[in-house]
């Protein structure tokens, strides 16, 4: 639907959003709403494809009710949203029905919170054919190859209705036609018939697919449109969470790909929703790419890496089994292999971190490099310094983290330790092996070691002293052996 189009339409629309349930085939401590699909919690990606036909619903919550208003005013995207109690879960019957009073429109939309697949575009067409359509009210189906536990829509010569799969006769069961939990009512149907459903005798719960058999019932007028059937998945158990996020992650996937993005191996990769990626970047195997990561156009993301709330720029390089956590990498920078950056480090334009290389909440200056086996801890590195191998930054004290700080053009020498609160001034020098406990002036040589000293011959005169000591107790043993014979 053009997007004027679907302002007309939908300015005469309510949505409600039945997210009260207990979720407790989910076998989960939290509501299966919550449950993150690629980095999103699940009723955020339904909630999602509504705002951007600009409904804004409400949702009729009821278990978890406090996490979900949560949820929602965490983002400032849906914070307005309202949302209802239904403080008995009574069935989706009783929750459209305390919803009601709240809904105004001409059209009334009600779609279950649990379909994270379904997209703008269906349900821009769905509610456009209903309300071309005149008709009383509209239902979304889908062809199942596997209708196990989905209610079903039986058509016969003479009647049309929705069934419960618990009530379905045998005959019934073989319909793969199902009810997938999307309608929309002309509002005053709805208010019409939802107060002439009967209670469950056993259960005391109503629902709704008993308004819509009511209304046919007294010939009301009903439009029937088929939706996929992957978009309509619902979620009730864990295993069918996976299900839904392999789908997901192949769109995602097959997204970037159209965007330019070269995948080694694509299947093996996982991105989540929220996350960006530049034209010609190649990612290989394995790679995980989750929370707002963007990564900038021609960079390359070795095998196995993970990039978390990372901001990669272009012409990166992130080689094999490096972790980037709540980090920057800046342009034409190389990581790895097997680097940790994280904790809001920050890599300037072309420098390199190298093998098993840490560096936690430091700046890493333009064309600075830390090669081989460092730790870098509350750090501020200018620019051309070379971090010799072995390196570390004694940051931490037992009781407080201390900062060290290195000027520009700084060779530190491989193997030393920084003991902070430490500067090394602009220009200057360290000894390999040194412990440096004092600041280091400009164009200077900081050596923090013990002077080395040889002890001639120490060895030789070490074995041979190692020789007599034994050859003394295997004489020792030798005579005790005598005495004894002799006895």
């Amino acid at each position: 639907m053009e997007k004027n189009e679907h302002n007309r339409f939908n300015s005469r629309v309510d949505a409600i959003v039945l997210a009260a349930g207990k979720s407790s085939r989910f076998k989960s401590a939290t509501s299966k709403l919550l449950f993150p699909l690629c980095g999103k919690p699940l009723i955020l990606h339904l909630l999602t494809s509504l705002k951007e036909l600009q409904l804004q619903p409400l949702l009729v919550t009821g278990h978890q009710e406090e996490n979900i208003r949560a949820l929602l005013d965490s983002d400032s995207s849906f914070s307005s949203l309202k949302t209802i109690t239904q403080l008995e879960q009574k069935g989706t019957g009783h929750a459209t029905l305390i919803a009601l009073p709240h809904i105004n429109n001409d059209f009334t939309l009600i779609i279950n919170g649990d379909m994270p697949l379904l997209s703008s575009k269906s349900l821009s067409q769905f509610i456009s054919n209903h309300v071309k359509s005149d008709s009383d009210m509209s239902i979304g189906t889908a062809i199942a190859s596997d209708p196990h536990s989905y209610g079903r829509l039986i058509k016969t010569d003479i009647s049309c209705y929705i069934q419960e799969e618990k009530n379905c006769s045998d005959e019934e069961k073989l319909c793969r036609t199902i009810n997938a939990g999307i309608y929309i009512f002309k509002t005053s149907i709805l208010k019409k018939y939802i107060n002439e459903v009967e209670h469950d005798i056993k259960s005391g719960e109503f629902f709704l697919p008993d308004v819509v058999n009511r209304a046919l019932n007294n010939n009301g007028s009903l439009q029937i449109f088929q939706f996929d059937f992957d978009e309509i998945k619902g979620i009730n158990r864990l295993s069918e969470a996976h299900e839904i996020q392999k789908i997901l992650r192949r769109k995602i996937i097959n997204h970037w790909i159209d965007q330019g993005v070269w995948f080694t191996q694509p299947e093996t990769v996982e991105i989540d929703i929220n996350c960006n990626i530049g034209s010609y970047t190649k990612i290989e195997a394995g790679v995980i790419i989750s929370n707002n990561t963007t990564i900038a156009q021609h960079a390359k993301i070795g095998a196995y890496s993970i990039l978390d709330h990372a901001q990669i720029d272009s012409d990166v390089q992130i080689l094999p089994h490096s972790i980037i956590k709540n980090s920057k990498i800046e342009a034409s920078a190389t990581v790895g292999p097997f680097a940790h950056i994280h904790t809001t480090s920050h890599l300037h334009k072309s420098t390199r971190i190298g093998n098993f290389v840490e560096v936690k909440k430091s700046s890493i200056g333009k064309q600075s490099k830390a090669k081989h086996l460092s730790y870098l801890g509350d750090t501020t590195i200018g620019s051309n310094v070379n971090i010799g191998a072995g390196t570390i930054t004694c940051n931490y004290d037992g009781f407080t983290k201390h900062k060290t700080i290195i000027y520009d053009n700084v060779s530190i020498g491989a193997q030393n330790a920084l003991v902070a609160p430490v500067t090394i001034q602009q220009g200057s020098m360290t000894a390999a092996g040194s412990t440096i406990t004092d600041d280091v002036p400009a164009e200077s040589l900081g050596i923090g070691r013990a002077r080395q000293v040889n002890k001639e011959n120490y060895v030789r005169l070490r074995k041979q002293k190692h020789r007599e000591e034994k050859e003394l107790i295997l004489t020792e043993t030798h005579q005790t052996t005598e005495k004894k014979t002799d006895v």
